[in-house]
């Protein structure tokens, strides 16, 4: 055979060993992902990966994303390609029970009429056509849930999201929850505003609000959210005792000064009487106590502005409002375990531990070392973080959330009958309900289960929603959810909340603009603070009739030579701060630039020039050996 023949055939050879190695390794190797990502992006969670193995029916996934639009923002185009990706890895981990689709729905196209009709959002756009960018799930039994879209700025979120829609259509009833509160932001069924956790609860279970003056509760509910409760009869308690006896789960947040119970009300302007919420009967059923005592952590303190005269104001720390870190939190319990950021809380109380038999105390959420115990009265308008540490005397760890479960008996002994309402429809519910009343449980169906937090105004979006951006800087909605979901018995679910982001900030660039930013700060505050001083004495002069305008001449003709001279010193010296500012903006430009180029020309030509000195390696090395 001559060598043309044989380096022929050889070619042949080595290409259809290829091909057959390339479809072989496909199909045995499929599933297998390497992941060197930082944050391990897209190596599935352990919820997720339980969640898909229990699928049972196949579910159907349609992302449905406009190609075209999405195209012109860099940070859409980059989130959807991590929705693929992510979807891809789902539908490989599912062994074929998860389906995925995608549909481009240009204007007027039939793509556009389905992504409408299942209730996808249409975002506007500078181009004139919509942006479509949202999920359709299906299950055999034509049961749906839509995700309207899926925003880049939540992305840490995108896997919980993707996998509680997964978890939906394979069980598609969700637990329904009762909300007992006088928080008005907690009101209602989480459909038409209010916090975000209310939101967040309204899109995971069925949310049934339970009025003040409820003579009965919810019959389907099986979890109570109770937070900041009015004062309830004996009759109310002991509804809630039943349901707590009859297997019901409960999550309960009080407060010895409740701001978030305050609507309108300033950061700290409580009243004790109206801002105080406690269940004292039930609590020292369950062994604990809820002193009239707030919690300050001078460790853990929250920077806020205040006020320092002249026109200034200053950051400094205010220990009534500190970020819970990670490490005080309970590492083993659903609700906290997978927790990754801190959880931020305005002025909350504490419990204290009494002793009862049978009942396990689980410490969710605990101060630091060095916390103090103040009066509840410190949480007033106006208190300044100086009074605070005046009255500042550490008492060591104070425990902020409990979890309670075990077997229990009833806080009552016999069923406390029910009044009869002067409400004619509440008055035959009740009648009705004295006819034929339910046999009075005097232990409990199993052991109870139980959680019990210090705090509402966690619940506040002002304590960890971003308002510029909306989204959540602290774990304050997580650990709700989490707390609730515990109780729900979805804890497949809680490890998906500590997901991070896919986008992944630029530490130094931002380092930079809050260096910039507060050097420009103290600029501008003192220029200010000299401008106010300039308006006032502007004022003082139109009001002695001595002038009426500081640009006016003749005003300034009016003015005494050193007045003219203070004037005019006014003036240069704005001037001057003016041009200071533009400076440090400048400064700040010129290093962002810099360090933008600098990161160009690493991303750009580092790979090309490390290819190109191996490659002049490998041939320096082929010569030596010649």
């Amino acid at each position: 055979m001559s060598r043309a023949r044989f380096t022929l055939l050889a070619s042949i050879l080595v290409v259809i060993a290829f091909l057959m190695a390339n479809a072989l390794s496909h199909r045995l190797f499929q599933n297998a992902r390497l992941d060197l990502t930082e944050r391990g992006l897209y190596t599935l969670a352990e919820g997720t990966a339980t969640t898909l193995d229990a699928i049972g029916e196949p579910v159907t996934l349609t992302f449905v994303y406009t190609r075209s639009v999405g195209a012109e923002y860099p940070a859409i185009r980059a989130h959807a390609a991590r929705i693929r990706e992510l979807l891809a890895a789902y539908e490989s981990r599912s062994q074929g029970r998860l389906i995925i689709r995608e549909i481009d729905p240009a204007p007027f196209s039939e793509a556009e009429d389905t992504a409408l009709a299942a209730g996808i959002t249409a975002v506007p756009t500078d181009g004139g056509d919509p942006l479509y960018m949202g999920l359709i799930g299906e299950n055999l039994a034509d049961d749906q849930t839509v995700l309207p879209f899926l925003a880049p700025e939540r992305d840490s979120e995108l896997e919980y999201e993707l996998t509680r829609t997964i978890a939906r259509l394979n069980a598609p009833e969700p637990a329904t929850i009762g909300v007992l509160t006088t928080i008005d932001n907690l009101r209602g069924d989480g459909e038409a505003g209010g916090y975000r956790v209310l939101q967040d609860l309204a899109e995971r279970f069925d949310v049934v609000a339970i009025p003040d003056d409820f003579v009965t509760l919810p019959e389907d509910a099986e979890i109570l959210f109770i937070a900041h409760p009015p004062a309830l009869s004996q009759r109310q308690l002991y509804l809630i005792d039943q349901f707590i006896m009859g297997g019901g789960r409960a999550v309960i947040f009080l407060d010895p000064a409740s701001k978030a119970a305050l609507a309108g009300a300033s950061i700290l302007d409580v009243d004790p009487a109206e801002g105080r919420s406690d269940m004292p009967q039930l609590l020292a059923h369950y062994g604990l106590n809820l002193p009239d005592t707030i919690a300050a952590d001078r460790d853990f303190a929250l920077p806020i502005r205040v006020d320092a005269g002249e026109g200034r104001s200053v950051v400094v720390n205010q220990p009534l409002f500190f970020a819970l870190q990670p490490e005080n939190m309970d590492r083993e319990a659903g609700s906290t375990a997978d927790l990754a950021r801190p959880i931020n809380l305005g002025a909350p109380g504490h419990f204290e531990q009494l002793a009862v038999d049978g009942l396990t105390h689980t410490a969710l959420l605990a101060t630091g070392p060095d916390a103090a115990a103040l009066p509840a009265t410190l949480a007033e308008d106006g208190v300044s973080p100086m009074e605070v540490l005046d009255a500042y005397e550490p008492q060591g760890q104070l425990v902020l959330a409990y979890g309670v479960d075990g077997p229990a008996k009833s806080l009552f002994d016999t069923a406390v009958t029910p009044d009869i309402p002067d409400d004619p429809v509440y008055g035959e519910i009740v009648r009705a309900h004295i006819a034929n009343p339910p046999p009075h449980l005097s232990e409990s169906d199993g052991p109870v289960n139980l959680i019990f937090v210090a705090d509402t105004d966690l619940l506040d979006d002002g304590f960890y929603i971003d308002p510029s951006s909306g989204e959540a800087v602290a774990d304050n909605g997580a650990f709700v959810l989490n707390a609730v979901e515990t109780l729900a018995g979805e804890v497949d679910l809680n490890t998906l909340r500590a997901r991070a982001p896919a986008l992944r900030p630029m530490r130094r660039v931002e380092q930079l603009r809050e260096e910039a930013q507060s050097a420009f700060f103290e600029e501008q505050s003192r220029l200010e603070a000299r401008l106010m001083e300039a308006e006032s004495r502007l004022e003082a002069l139109r009001l002695s009739g001595a002038g009426s305008d500081f640009l006016d001449q003749s005003g300034l003709a009016a003015l005494s030579p050193a007045e003219q001279v203070e004037l005019e010193q006014l003036r240069a010296e704005i001037l001057d701060t003016r041009a200071r500012l533009r400076e440090i903006e400048g400064d700040f430009r010129r290093d962002i630039d810099a360090l933008e180029s600098r990161l160009r020309l690493i991303n750009i030509w580092t790979m090309p020039l490390l290819v190109i000195f191996a490659w002049l390696g490998l041939l320096a090395w082929r010569r030596r050996q010649v």
